[in-house]
């Protein structure tokens, strides 16, 4: 890999959750919400300039007992629009519950007061990011 910068997103019809990770300090937190409108690939197209990522990660929703879901079409056709635009082919990663632990993680934050400002949709979107990226940073491995 020439980059130790990951960037995943959280694939949604109306907005898509990013979040930058980084395999060497396996971090990741938060970037933005795009929303999914004709400007969504120039705004993704900013992001990797930006952060010129060495793995693009995809969020791939299935059910809880792992088979597909319409979603999980949209987020495969995403991805292969990712690699057509970027010429990086995305890992697809499950993201099972990843929304659910967002909200909570953000609600626990409201409680400690680490989170002050209303609850939004658009901050789940990219901690369901961070989510997706922390999951895979968990199991990647450095070739030494």
């Amino acid at each position: 890999m020439s980059s130790a910068t990951v960037i995943g997103f959280d694939y949604g019809t109306k907005r898509i959750g990013v979040a930058v990770g980084n395999t060497i300090t396996k971090t990741a937190g938060p970037l933005t919400t795009i929303f999914n409108n004709p400007q969504t690939f120039d705004n993704i197209q900013k992001i990797i300039k930006a952060y010129n990522p060495g793995v693009l990660l995809v969020g791939l929703p299935l059910k809880l007992d792992g088979n597909t879901q319409p979603m999980t079409k949209l987020s495969q056709k995403f991805a292969q629009q990712l690699e057509q635009h970027f010429k990086i082919t995305p890992i697809m990663c499950d993201e099972r519950l990843s929304s659910y632990q967002a909200e909570n993680m953000l609600i626990e934050k409201r409680k400690t007061g680490l989170h002050k400002k209303k609850l939004k949709k658009t901050d789940i979107d990219k901690i369901s990011a961070v989510v997706i990226v922390e999951q895979w940073l968990a199991t990647y491995q450095t070739n030494t």
